[in-house]
C-alpha cells in the first residue's frame, strides 16, 4: 500500500519511501485576540481556520547515482503544482487534503543520501468524498459526516416552465429568477457563489435582496424547491473535518 499519492501519483511510483509523516492534527484557528484596557480579558475576534503543514520525509531506495539525477527531474515534475492538488496519506484512511508544494526539495541531497523532505501546504480541512443527494418530490435530506460547514452544488434540470425557482434550508434561501424552459440546467455552487444556466454565467439572475449562500451543517439538513413539480434536482457536498 502506497504511503501517500498526491497528484494522481503515489510514492511507490518514484521508488521512494517514506520515513516519517508530521501532519498537525488540528492546525488551529486565525483568531485575533486584541488587549482590552481595563479589563483582564482580552477581546476575542473570531476568524476562520489556518491552514496546515504537512511534512514527508522521504528516501529513494534501488537507485544508481546515475538514475538518482534523472529520478530527481522526474520528482520535480510530479511536485511541481501551481493549483490544489488531492494528497492522500495512509495515515488517514477514506479522507484527503487538498495540498500544494510550498517549500523546495534539495536535489543536492538525493545526490548526496537519496534522502529529502517534501513540505506540502493544505487546506485547513480534511475531506471526505463527494456525496450526492436525490431532490425527491422537491424535498431532500442530506446527511453531512463532516464536523465543519460544507458548501454545496444544487443542480436543477428543468421538466416545466417556471419564472424562477427557489432552494430553501431553514430560514436561508437561494432565488433565481429566469424565463426557464423545458430541459434548461440550473447550476448553484455556494462556495463559490455561481450561478450558471446551460453552462453560462447567469448572476443577473440571482434575487441579491433576498438570497443567502448557505453551508450544510453536522448531521441532517433538510432542503426545498419551490415552486413544486417544475424540476428535478440533486445537491453535492463534500464533507468537511478539522
Amino acid at each position: 500500500m502506497s504511503d501517500f499519492i498526491f497528484n494522481g501519483k503515489s510514492n511507490d511510483d518514484f521508488d521512494i519511501k517514506v520515513l516519517d509523516i508530521q501532519a498537525d492534527i488540528f492546525a488551529g484557528m486565525k483568531h485575533k485576540i486584541l488587549d482590552a484596557p481595563g479589563r483582564a480579558i482580552q477581546h476575542l475576534f473570531p476568524q476562520k481556520p489556518a491552514g496546515r503543514r504537512i511534512v514527508v520525509e522521504c528516501i529513494i531506495e534501488k537507485s544508481s547515482l546515475t538514475d538518482l539525477s534523472s529520478k530527481a527531474l522526474d520528482i520535480a515534475a510530479w511536485l511541481a503544482q501551481d493549483d490544489w492538488k488531492k494528497l492522500v496519506l495512509h495515515t488517514v484512511p477514506g479522507k484527503h487534503f487538498m495540498a500544494v508544494l510550498v517549500e523546495p526539495v534539495d536535489t543536492r541531497q538525493i545526490l548526496l543520501s537519496k534522502q529529502f523532505t517534501i513540505t506540502f501546504e493544505a487546506h485547513p480541512f480534511v475531506y471526505g468524498d463527494i456525496v450526492t443527494t436525490a431532490f425527491v418530490d422537491d424535498t431532500a435530506v442530506v446527511i453531512n459526516e463532516g464536523v465543519y460547514p460544507s458548501p454545496v452544488i444544487i443542480e436543477a434540470t428543468f421538466v416545466a416552465p417556471s419564472a424562477d425557482i427557489k432552494v430553501a434550508w431553514g430560514t436561508k434561501l437561494i432565488r433565481i429568477t429566469n424565463n426557464f424552459i423545458v430541459n434548461d440546467v440550473l447550476k448553484i455552487d455556494t462556495n463559490t457563489g455561481a450561478v450558471l444556466i446551460n453552462g453560462q454565467r447567469a448572476m443577473d439572475k440571482l434575487d441579491w435582496q433576498n438570497s443567502i449562500f448557505f453551508e450544510l451543517t453536522n448531521g441532517s439538513n433538510t432542503l426545498y424547491i419551490t415552486p413544486r413539480g417544475k424540476c428535478t434536482a440533486a445537491i453535492k457536498h463534500i464533507p468537511r473535518w478539522l
